[in-house]
């Protein structure tokens, strides 16, 4: 296995069904914006390593954590700040329940059209 690094300012796919493999045990450093939605739960967002089993790494940066939609991911962990995936799968050795920065799968969505009254 080759380790690498790679580097990106922003890494997009909001195409339904696709699936994304990355290099297993390699960092992918992405300096601005994440942006993963599969749209619905039907078609989520595949990432996975290439071998199967060793995690790779997506580095978004201290201080920078990322939201993403319907993605079911596997073998992989987050660096430098959390990936929060709603609507999304935590199918396999990822690094949720480890600690931060780590990927955070919530059991529902972010709130829409909350109301806040304060007294």
């Amino acid at each position: 296995m080759t380790l690498r690094t790679y580097s990106v300012e922003n890494l997009t796919d909001i195409t339904p069904g696709s699936t994304l493999i990355f290099d297993a045990g390699s960092t992918y450093t992405i300096n601005g914006i994440l942006t993963l939605n599969g749209q619905a739960v039907g078609t989520r967002i595949i990432l996975n390593s290439s071998d199967g089993f060793t995690r790779f790494t997506f580095d978004v940066g201290a201080a920078n954590p990322q939201t993403v939609f319907y993605v079911d991911v596997s073998n992989s962990e987050a660096a430098g700040s959390d990936i929060t995936a709603f609507f999304s799968f935590d199918r396999a050795n990822n690094d949720s329940g480890e600690g931060t920065p780590q990927w955070v799968f919530p059991a529902a969505g972010p709130l829409r059209g909350a109301v806040m009254v304060v007294d």
